[in-house]
């Protein structure tokens, strides 16, 4: 099913309410907008201080977790999003936490 990346933020925002407090400052600092490719640059962030201080982890393996599932089913848009903002930058302690589908494509880049 394809959704847009507006969709798929607030989608992740429901199923992993940890990420609430993100998608609140991000809205905040630009006027209400949602501009998911910044965002996912302070998810990615999120994700790599979650694995590195032992917190919120099961959050973490959760939003791992809907990435690979969304990588799959979500379309070119999401894929994207998923590429460029997420796995691009990832830290490569959190790399090995990935499905193995996410590793391959982190292996690409």
């Amino acid at each position: 099913m394809r959704i847009t990346t507006h969709e798929f933020v607030h989608d992740l925002v429901s199923a992993v309410p940890e990420l609430r407090p993100l998608l609140d400052e991000h809205l905040a600092d630009n006027y209400g907008e949602l501009l998911p490719h910044v965002l996912f640059g302070d998810i990615t962030r999120w994700v790599e201080s979650a694995v590195e201080h032992g917190v919120d982890l099961n959050a973490a393996n959760q939003l791992l977790a809907l990435l690979d599932s969304a990588y799959a089913d979500h379309g070119d848009d999401v894929c994207n999003l998923i590429t460029v903002s997420f796995l691009e930058s990832l830290d490569p302690a959190v790399v090995n936490l990935l499905s193995a589908r996410l590793r391959a494509v982190a292996a690409s880049l």
